[in-house]
Formats: structure tokens, C-alpha cells, sequence
């Protein structure tokens, strides 16, 4: 579910379709379901945590914790707690997590 990285449009339907083999589809819907929350969870926190996320742990923090979401809807977020100069590490940021999301959440879920 953690692999998700923000990402809820893929992660949660790449849970429920690689998990439904194994596990059924009663299960692997509801672990789909509760991916596409922790995600939707996962952003709704960073962007309104940002300021607290920046004081208390530095100003690159923003950026982790947007994960896909760096690179658009947190962007403006991340530019004004963290400065100008984080912008190119943040869009960086979530292309390499963009990329990396179905090849993290295949992984784990064939473990």
C-alpha cells in the first residue's frame, strides 16, 4: 500500500488486479480501497502539513512526503515552504517516483 507513493490513480487498480489471483477479489478490492485512501490521505496531509513538515524536519521534507504529487499538485506548496530553488529537485523528484511506482508496487506485491 506504502508503494503507492501518492499515486492513487494506478497504485490502488495495479493492488487490486496483481493481488486478486492470490488472495481473491473481495480482498484485493478492499486492499485497492484502502491503497487509493492512504494515497489520497498521503497528499491531503502533505499539502496542508507543509509548513509543519518543513519546520520540524528540514526543507527538503515537503518533497518526500508530497511523493508524486512534487512534481504538480504540491508544487506550489513545496515552492513556497522550501524556496525557488527546491523546484527542479521537487519535479526530479516526482518523475523518478512516477516511473518507479509500478515496478514498487509489482515487487511487493508478488512477495
Amino acid at each position: 500500500v506504502g508503494s503507492g507513493f501518492a499515486y492513487y490513480s494506478i497504485s490502488s487498480v495495479l493492488i487490486t488486479q496483481l493481488k486478486a489471483p492470490s488472495i481473491g477479489m473481495q480482498l484485493a478490492t478492499e486492499l485497492g480501497t484502502i491503497a487509493l485512501l492512504a494515497n489520497i490521505f498521503r497528499e491531503m496531509t502533505a499539502l496542508i502539513g507543509a509548513p509543519f513538515i518543513r519546520k520540524y524536519f528540514g526543507c527538503l521534507a515537503p518533497i518526500s512526503a508530497a511523493g508524486i504529487g512534487s512534481a504538480d499538485i504540491l508544487l506550489a506548496s513545496i515552492s513556497k515552504y522550501s524556496g525557488k530553488e527546491a523546484i527542479p529537485l521537487a519535479i526530479l523528484h516526482g518523475i523518478l517516483i512516477n516511473i518507479s511506482v509500478p515496478f514498487f508496487v509489482s515487487l511487493f506485491c508478488n512477495l
